[in-house]
Parts: C-alpha cells; structure tokens; sequence
C-alpha cells in the first residue's frame, strides 16, 4: 500500500475515533506493513519542542502531508489525559511542557497531542 492510501486509512481512522494518539497512528500503519519504529522526531517549530520520539521517516512520510494540507491538525493533550497513553505505553521520557515560555526551551520537552480532523478553535 503506497503513502497516499495510507494517509487516506489514517484520516479515516481520526474521523472515525476523534482524539487519536501517536501510538494509536503506529498501531496502524504497523497492521499495513510499515515499520514505525526509527531515530526521527517530530517537532515543533520552538525550539526543543517534541511531539513524539522514535519514529522511522516512513511514518512521518505518512502523516506530515495531511497535517501540512490541513486534513489533519494536532490538538494539545490536557494533562488529566496523560493516562490514556500511559495505558497504550506511550510515553516519552523528557519533561512536559506546562507552557510555552517565549523562544522555546533550552532542553528538550514534550507537548503530547492528538491528531483530529478539526483545526483548534482560536480564543478571542
């Protein structure tokens, strides 16, 4: 199966379950044959802001296209949420970001997030 139809799987997974984690989009791209598994981060555009660790370039090569063609959007995860990718074993060890100070952070953190098929509703 190429990457557009996996991203076409992937969409179709958000959309079916809302509120879906990193470990949740491993798990299938891993049922389609994909080795998920690597030495690639997916961050944010601050610096030392990570949103998941351990990645292989061909699972980010599925998903980055839909967030950049806006089919997919990440939602912050609210700290009570922790325990959800506790359960999966989804965790990444390095400190959680509370805030975002300005200009980022000197050491890595993580800011867990979901993946939805909604952009995030600005506050006004």
């Amino acid at each position: 199966m190429d990457k557009s139809e996996l991203g076409k799987k992937l969409v179709e997974l958000v959309r079916q379950r809302d509120w879906v984690t990193f470990v949740e989009v491993a798990e299938l791209l891993e049922d389609h044959g994909v080795n998920t598994k690597g030495n690639n981060s997916y961050e944010a555009q601050m610096d030392n802001v990570i949103f998941w660790d351990g990645m292989s370039s061909e699972m980010i090569e599925v998903f980055e296209p839909l967030l950049g063609n806006k089919e997919l959007f990440f939602h912050p995860m609210k700290q009570m949420d922790l325990h959800v990718l506790l359960l999966y074993g989804g965790c990444l060890k390095i400190p959680i970001v509370k805030h975002l100070p300005p200009g980022g952070f000197k050491t890595p953190h993580w800011l867990p997030v979901y993946f939805r098929t909604v952009p995030i509703k600005r506050r006004r």
